[in-house]
């Protein structure tokens, strides 16, 4: 006969979060997927910096310009900036990540709440929040249709994205760069074609608002800054362009996701070689989502 099993333990970290579940990724692509959040506490190198900066501009300074009003995720937050940048502008911020270490620095040096979990697989209700931003973090999915479709289910109805990702064509050059040693980290890529990406997103529910394109040449060595700068003038090039951003909105008139959404769930979860199993982290002193 066998036993009952044990029911599972809650794990509290010395900063008082919380650990629910587990992951259930195979081996290495969970070490791909936490490829960066091994950089989480490393010094960032110029042309990172320069580009971080620009798509902050980009996404506070136009695509969602001036105060943001209501609740904001920011889906895949990385190293904090987006975070920290929201909350300044006044939004109710929960920062969503798979990497432990990441959501750890972002809830220390921000007034947020932050949640360990899989970008495809969000633990929050449906019509969450005002604000979703997600920048940099589709392309590490294994299906990135399924993200978008878990952001539209969690933006409310007359509710923005603020999305960029790389640009399909130029994914030889992150290969070259791997082989060249310039680039360290060796994540998990999937790169997307613009017009796919649109297509998705307009199938899955969302108005497009806005599409642009940004770092028109590789911007690896400072001397070339000032000539990416002036080559981003080209933004409606972009389809040529190494990164898009996309502004979409969700019509009021969807307060449930769409009957192809759900479709893109399924197929994106059929395709998946492991289910992911959401992992929690919850800040008990700003309540939990």
């Amino acid at each position: 006969m066998r036993s009952p099993q044990s029911p599972k333990k809650k794990r509290h970290n010395r900063r008082g979060f919380r650990y629910i579940v587990r992951c259930s990724y195979s081996l290495n692509d969970r070490k791909r997927l936490l490829a960066h959040e091994r950089l989480a506490d490393l010094p960032l190198p110029p042309h990172t910096q320069y580009e971080t900066c620009k798509r902050l501009d980009l996404f506070f300074g136009r695509l969602l310009s001036g105060p943001i009003k209501g609740t904001l995720l920011d889906a895949g937050c990385g190293r904090d900036f987006f975070t920290i940048e929201a909350a300044r502008r006044g939004a109710q911020t929960v920062a969503v990540d798979i990497g432990p270490r990441l959501v750890d620095r972002v809830t220390r040096n921000c007034s947020c709440s932050g949640v360990v979990a899989d970008v495809t697989v969000l633990p929050f209700k449906s019509n969450t929040f005002d604000v979703v931003i997600s920048s940099e973090v589709i392309e590490h999915m294994r299906e990135p249709s399924l993200a978008i479709a878990e952001m539209f289910r969690v933006t409310k109805s007359g509710g923005s994205l603020a999305l960029s990702t790389p640009n399909k064509l130029w994914f030889p050059m992150i290969r070259l760069a791997e082989f060249l040693g310039i680039r360290k980290v060796r994540a998990l890529e999937n790169w997307i074609w613009p017009w796919t990406l649109i297509g998705w997103m307009r199938t899955i529910g969302f108005r497009v608002r806005a599409v642009i394109g940004f770092n028109f040449i590789p911007f690896i060595w400072p001397q070339l800054f000032g000539l990416v700068t002036f080559l981003d003038r080209l933004e409606r090039l972009f389809p040529l362009a190494i990164n898009i951003a996309i502004l979409a909105e969700k019509p009021r008139e969807h307060s449930q996701p769409p009957r192809k959404s759900a479709a893109y769930q399924n197929r994106a979860l059929n395709n998946l070689r492991c289910k992911s199993t959401i992992v929690r982290f919850e800040n008990r002193q700003s309540g939990s989502w």
